[in-house]
Formats: C-alpha cells, structure tokens, sequence
C-alpha cells in the first residue's frame, strides 16, 4: 500500500528544509496532518499530534493524585524540543 502523499507536500517539505516553519490551513479531512507526518517521517523527526486543545492541562499535562504525571503530545514535544535539530 502506498503512502498517501498530499499534493503539497514536496514544496513543504522545501521549506522546512531551508528552515521555515509553515503554518498548515485548511478544512478537516484536507491532509495537513497526514502530510505533516509524512514530512516528519522524511525528516527523521519525532511527529507529536496534539489536536482539540481547549484546556490548559491538554497543553501543559497534570499530576495525578498518585503523583504521576501525565504529559500530553504538546507538552512531550515541547520538553524533548520538538525534535527539530537547530
């Protein structure tokens, strides 16, 4: 089976290679996260999903009452530096 490829990734995938953070628009179903994947993948890059963010715990994580901390996508990202080389 082959990969679904949007049909802007190759010049996205450009511009993240010169440096260049894009910011992906579109409707839901349109592939920005498929194709964000897809360019981690090619990057060797470690791809963190975080998605429906309407609380501050979804983005900076919680204790439990057990005094185990849960971290979220976003938070995981953000402590292991998003695994983008600079």
């Amino acid at each position: 089976m082959s990969k679904l490829r949007h049909e802007m990734e190759e010049n996205v995938l450009k511009i993240v290679k010169v440096g260049v953070a894009p910011y992906l628009v579109g409707p839901t179903g349109s592939g920005k996260t498929t194709m964000a994947k897809n360019i981690a993948d090619e990057l060797g890059l470690d791809f963190y999903y975080a998605s429906g963010i309407d609380n501050e715990y979804k983005l900076k994580g919680f204790v439990t009452a057990n005094g185990h901390p849960v971290l979220p996508s976003f938070a995981q990202a953000y402590g292991n530096g998003g695994g983008v080389p600079l």
